[in-house]
């Protein structure tokens, strides 16, 4: 299901351009607001805490600029996005929309597609619901001496963090084909083994045996590494490896049989024409609850690509450290897109000092 829907508000006198707007926005996606003046707008703007405002300039009682400036001027409501929608020549508003603070404009007459445009460059889509209950879990400090310490052992990726990753972190790899991702996974599981800390491949694509670093190990090292192959899993006569609860049960009676503290889930997005969205967002919620899991760290590498941007999109909200390889001048350069818990590295720093 889906999450509470976003809500836009409408400020604007002539009560054509209200049922315009209401017909071009989807009400199954958006909650509409309508308000014919610029203090009801305000007043709805204040109780309702909408997640985008369009607004009239030229409106009764006060007026769009007005009613910029009180919103962004109110803590309570200056986060809330506040596009202009008029008739105006923009020579008429522009230098006022900086006074104000406004975040964006729309003149009229305006398409379907140039509305939609706005909202979506200023509304998050809403997310899906997993239906699992996750509980918070208050994260360890990074100095503890019983949680492991977790880092790629690629300084252009490692020095991007401050400090070691916590433990407890979803990490999302992603970048085109071709880009490194899996040297990358690799040299994360080796950066464990010399930390002496035990690590599971599971590889939606076939080993190379001859390159693949990993089968060079010697026997006191490979003891630290369990491999699954797990090509055969998104093959077309894969029933019912397919359904994404095996999978999950899989890696589950693995981790019932060693402790792991590193867990990578090699090129996971070849299983995304399988598994249908909400499934796949039940498995991450449930990967939290693995065996040793105050003490894991779980890697999924994925492949980039225009037909995902949905699922990205969601498992985005779901995993602790988004990384990104990007395509550059200088070569394939890796960018830490976000990590959630960065905040919590930055107060631990600063109450050592």
């Amino acid at each position: 299901m889906l999450n509470q829907k976003p809500c836009i508000l409408i400020a604007d006198d002539e009560p054509n351009i209200c049922r315009i707007v209401k017909l071009i926005i989807s009400p199954e996606e958006f909650d509409i607001l309508t308000a014919e003046n610029g203090t009801d707008a305000y007043e709805k703007t204040i109780k309702f805490q909408p997640n985008l405002v369009f607004s009239d300039i030229l409106m009764p009682k006060c007026d769009g600029f007005e009613l910029c400036n009180k919103i962004k001027s109110n803590p309570q409501t200056k986060h809330i996005p506040f596009v202009f929608l008029t008739g105006l020549d923009k020579t008429q508003f522009m230098s006022r929309i900086e006074e104000v603070n406004a975040d964006d404009y729309l003149v009229k007459p305006f398409s379907s597609n140039d509305m939609k445009e706005k909202i979506n460059t200023w509304i998050k889509k809403p997310l899906l619901n997993s239906g699992v209950e996750c509980t918070t879990v208050e994260k360890p400090s990074i100095n503890t001496d019983e949680v492991p310490q977790f880092q790629f052992g690629i300084p252009n990726i490692d020095r991007q963090f401050n400090g070691p990753i916590l433990a407890e972190s979803f990490i999302l790899l992603s970048g085109p084909i071709g880009s490194g991702k899996t040297n990358i996974t690799r040299s994360f599981i080796l950066d464990g083994i010399q930390r002496e800390q035990s690590s599971l491949l599971i590889s939606f694509e076939p080993f190379n045996h001859q390159r693949d670093p990993l089968f060079r190990l010697n026997d006191n090292q490979a003891r630290l590494l369990h491999l699954c192959d797990a090509s055969r899993w998104s093959s077309m006569d894969s029933e019912p490896w397919r359904n994404i609860d095996y999978i999950f049960d899989t890696l589950y009676h693995h981790c019932e049989a060693q402790p792991f503290n590193r867990i990578v889930f090699d090129s996971f997005s070849i299983g995304f024409a399988f598994w249908p969205i909400k499934p796949l967002l039940q498995f991450f919620d449930l990967c939290r609850t693995l065996p040793n899991a105050s003490k894991q760290c779980l890697l999924w590498s994925i492949n980039s690509h225009p037909h995902i941007q949905d699922i990205v999109y969601h498992l985005n909200h779901v995993v602790d450290i988004g990384i990104e390889l990007s395509q550059t001048n200088e070569g394939i350069i890796p960018h830490l897109r976000f990590s959630k818990w960065q905040s919590v590295r930055n107060s631990t720093n600063v109450s050592q000092r």
